[in-house]
């Protein structure tokens, strides 16, 4: 049955493809009212019998179309629809290959936009900085959730991780109806609600609601993504429940819930595996093993992973002037990691070795409650509040024996400690905003206050031993008790004026900001006394009380300027920043340091909205050294690594340098950007480090200069339609980069500069509900070159092939197959420098589609392994550790939806 189904999908395939046939439709469109060609306009085709979306097109600078595509069809519904003009619609004929339709006028609409946001049914509309897309327009699987759109609409690109770019860009923030959806986890939102409720997609730069209110441009470095739900499914609920068990004991779990009444909504959600998914799984099919990667909330970390996990979210907008959301949620996990590292490590005129076992069980627990709420006093003040809250506990059981040894490969130390540490911590931390809006112009004031507390307790015990031999041999044992206490108190406050010069296009802006950071830190360490069996000698060399102040103060002024096409943005400001220390322990100790730098930004921009946008920035940041970097305090709690900071640093100058270009021809489906970032470091601090002849390291921080980084990208993109049905997108990149440090080795001053090339290439074919296939390839060849002679230039290779495919047929059948393939040619003979890493579903829907019966396997291959060798400039690492391997799950996924009824 299921190769008779095979042969007639490629059967239907050909014969549809052979019955489409290629066309062209070129016009101009004019705006009636004022006799001008109206740019950023959107042409559409659609079937006549089900309306479904054929092709589309924008206008350029003159008005112009040229839309290109095939279909079956004799005839098509053309639209033509532009924001404050009545949408143009006619019936064509399709018998031509080319198509010149004549200049079009279009009527202004005689209502306001919010009639034309109802009736329009635009694939792709442009507002002034808004780019929204039409879901329906856009074909799926029919159970796609927004992921799923996301990843076909042009310019958007979604990692294995969920983490989503428009044109290069990140988006930090996913909204429903301009709300927050689970705090700051996109992965929440667009994994988990389907594309069935979702009306429109609105891609803008991230803002505050406070920035809204005052008319701010948004921040061109991150995007936002705001999802509207259709107006009669904004009420009922929706959600999955999700269980799998399966060999080895290994499991997972999961559920959601969401209930939306118009504006109230409230989500609940929990889970928990033991498959080292780093925080919720919705164990749905596109995300077979818990991807969600560090963007996810919850704990993850090395070894096997146990987590659980709860939250609820709800928001509520009682008025048009009035918002309110919070959230909580729960983490626990729990990982077992032991490892294995053996080092070569290179100096300048010799080599020693290390040998490490190490064994380490964690327990982290988190507790974390926001709160949101946003009003609007009267049409010209706006008042925002945020609370936040977080509590941690942490326990772990570290234990781990090291030896070290000379080039000759005698025994110079040895050492083994065990270590259990217990830690809590609380987090306390609001923001008050006020923004007064002053006239009609633009201008406005807006008071900015906040403040964080944080504490953390720690005990901790440990046992250790060192031996050091050869001629002046001796034993350091230790058995001791620390008591931590840490206390942090952060204020900062902030003052900006926006004043009007040209109204919309001038404005001069003032800005002062002011934080404090005041800190306190106890660490006293006990020795073990025999007589009395108990921690009760203070260790003053190894104990600690510091209060650290950390004190910046920045005004600054800028100008802006913006219209149709053009922007350009800069701003000159001042870091004031003290810096102080004291050591109750040690007065001759404390410590007094100020430090002053001009920052500046300069950006330049040109855009036209519906086809390019290329800018350039150039930004001097200043960052001072951390209190730990300076203070002169000897730390020896480890004995064979002792670290001393260095008073006499200076602060580190950035100079950042970016441009940015991204063009889209939407006609033809094809999308480039690129981009190229410089940063060059004055006075960077690093470590400086010195290896005595027992191979103890002595560590402090110097300046250097002459360190500098350049990452260059470059993405080009095209959807071509292959048939009526049938579509292949294909992403191709190349990210070319160059590094520069300067760093030492046993004191000697070196410099690495490292050049890489990044190729890859994307494809994806889908037939919508039938079949679809994603593959990437990837490689990275790198090249480092160093200045000391001790060290050998090397080059490497990497490789990296992915392949994931989705079945959807026979009817209620799913297959997906998840399919890695990895070489890496900087591992040395005798490791395994290549493996096949794949992973397959298999479902079957039953309950009217409302539930699925799914069988996973994990590692079908069984290479997944943690052993490898690393190897550098300096040293040469192998490092072995437990890792999840091979495991088959059956679980069961009911999922339920009464939205709109």
């Amino acid at each position: 049955m299921k190769y008779i189904c095979i042969i007639f999908l490629c059967l239907f395939t050909i014969i549809t493809h052979a019955q489409s046939k290629k066309f062209e439709i070129s016009g101009t469109l004019i705006a009636a009212d004022i006799n001008e060609p109206l740019e950023a306009a959107t042409v559409y085709l659609q079937r006549i019998q089900d309306s479904s979306l054929v092709a589309y097109g924008i206008t350029n600078q003159k008005g112009e179309f040229q839309i290109e595509g095939k279909t079956p069809d004799q005839q098509l519904n053309i639209f033509m629809s532009y924001l404050g003009y009545k949408t143009y619609a006619k019936v064509i004929d399709m018998s031509s290959d080319e198509i010149q339709l004549p200049a079009l006028l279009l009527e202004a609409e005689d209502n306001t936009l919010d009639e034309i946001l109802i009736k329009s049914a635009a694939p792709i509309t442009f507002k002034t900085d808004t780019l929204e897309y039409n879901v329906k327009s856009f074909k799926t699987k029919k159970d796609a959730n927004v992921e799923d759109v996301l990843k076909i609409l042009p310019g958007v690109e979604i990692d294995e991780d969920g983490v989503i770019t428009v044109n290069g860009v990140v988006v930090d923030n996913i909204l429903v109806n301009g709300n927050s959806f689970f705090g700051d986890d996109p992965t929440i939102a667009t994994r988990n609600l389907t594309k069935d409720i979702i009306k429109k997609i609105q891609i803008v730069d991230t803002k505050t609601k406070d920035q809204a209110f005052a008319g701010e441009a948004g921040d061109q470095e991150n995007k936002t993504i705001n999802l509207t739900i259709e107006e009669d499914k904004n009420r009922g609920q929706f959600g999955r429940l999700s269980a799998a068990g399966g060999t080895d004991d290994r499991y997972e779990m999961s559920g959601i819930y969401n209930r939306f009444n118009d504006t109230r909504r409230f989500s609940v959600l929990a889970g928990g595996n033991n498959i080292n998914a780093p925080g919720f799984s919705n164990s749905e099919l596109n995300d077979t093993f818990g991807r969600g990667g560090s963007r996810a909330f919850g704990s993850s970390g090395d070894g096997i992973i146990t987590s659980k996990n709860i939250g609820a979210n709800y928001t509520d907008a009682p008025s048009k002037s009035k918002e309110f959301s919070t959230d909580y949620f729960y983490a626990r996990s729990d990982s077992d990691e032991n490892q294995k590292v053996n080092k070569e490590i290179f100096l300048p005129d010799s080599k020693y070795y290390t040998a490490e076992e190490s064994s380490n069980f964690q327990t982290n627990q988190s507790h974390k409650a926001n709160l949101s709420f946003e009003t609007e006093l009267d049409s010209t003040l706006m008042i925002s509040l945020r609370p936040k809250f977080t509590a941690n506990t942490s326990n772990s059981e570290y234990y781990s024996e090291e030896q070290s040894f000379n080039e000759e490969r005698t025994l110079t130390n040895q050492s083994t400690s065990q270590i259990s540490n217990s830690s809590e911590s609380q987090e306390f931390s609001a923001d008050l905003r006020a923004t007064k809006r002053i006239g009609k112009k633009g201008s406005f004031l807006r008071l900015s206050m906040g403040g964080e507390i944080n504490h953390n307790d720690s005990d901790k015990y440990s046992a250790s031993e060192t031996n050091y031999f050869g001629d002046s041999s001796s034993d350091e044992i230790r058995n001791q008790y620390e008591d931590g206490k840490q206390h942090e108190t952060q204020t900062n406050s902030s003052v900006r004026f926006r004043l009007p010069i040209i109204e919309k296009k001038l404005t001069l802006d003032l800005n002062y900001d002011y934080r404090s950071v005041i800190s306190k830190s106890k660490l006293f360490t006990y020795d073990f006394n025999e007589d009395q069996d108990d921690f009760t000698d203070f260790n003053l060399d190894q104990s600690t009380d510091f209060k650290n102040d950390n004190i910046t103060s920045s005004p600054e002024i800028g100008l802006r300027y913006n219209d149709d096409k053009w922007y350009f943005r800069t701003e000159a400001g001042y870091d004031i920043i003290t810096l102080s220390s004291e050591d109750a322990l040690r007065t001759e100790l404390n410590f007094d340091q100020d430090f002053t730098k001009l920052k500046l930004s300069t950006t330049f921009g040109y855009r036209i909205k519906s086809k390019l946008s290329t800018r350039f920035q150039y930004r001097l940041r200043n960052e001072a050294p951390s209190i730990s970097q300076l203070q002169p305090y000897v730390d020896i709690s480890n004995p064979l690594h002792i670290v001393k900071g260095n008073p006499a640093l200076e602060m580190t100058q950035n100079h950042r340098m970016q441009l940015r270009f991204n063009t889209n021809n939407y006609n033809k489906q094809f999308g480039f950007f690129g981009y190229a970032n410089l940063s060059i470091l004055d006075n960077d601090v690093v470590s400086q480090s010195v290896i005595d002849d027992n191979l103890i390291k002595t560590t402090t921080y110097v300046n250097v200069n002459g360190s500098y980084t350049l990452n260059v990208r470059l993405n080009m993109s095209k959807k071509v339609k292959l048939d009526s049905i049938s579509s292949l997108k294909f992403i191709v990149g190349l990210g070319p980069d160059l590094n520069r440090s300067v760093n030492f080795n046993n004191d000697v001053q070196y410099t690495s500069t490292v050049q890489a090339l990044s190729p890859s290439l994307s494809l994806l074919y889908e037939i919508p509900d039938v079949f679809e296939v994603e593959t990437r390839y990837s490689s990275k060849f790198s090249k480092g070159t160093y200045s000391i002679d001790s060290f050998d230039d090397n080059a490497f290779t990497i490789h990296n092939l992915r392949l994931n495919t989705a079945t959807y047929f026979p009817k209620n059948f799913e297959w997906r197959n998840n399919i890695n393939f990895n070489y890496n040619s900087n591992i040395s003979d005798g490791f395994q420098k290549s493996s096949w890493f794949w992973n397959s579903t298999v479902s079957y829907a039953i309950l009217n589609d409302n539930a699925y019966i799914t069988l996973k396997a994990y590692d079908i291959l069984n290479q997944n392994t943690n052993a490898r060798r690393v190897v550098s400039q300096d040293y040469i690492q192998d490092s072995e550790s437990n890792v999840l391997q091979q495991y088959f799950l059956l679980g069961f996924s009911w999922k339920f939806n009464s939205l709109g009824t």
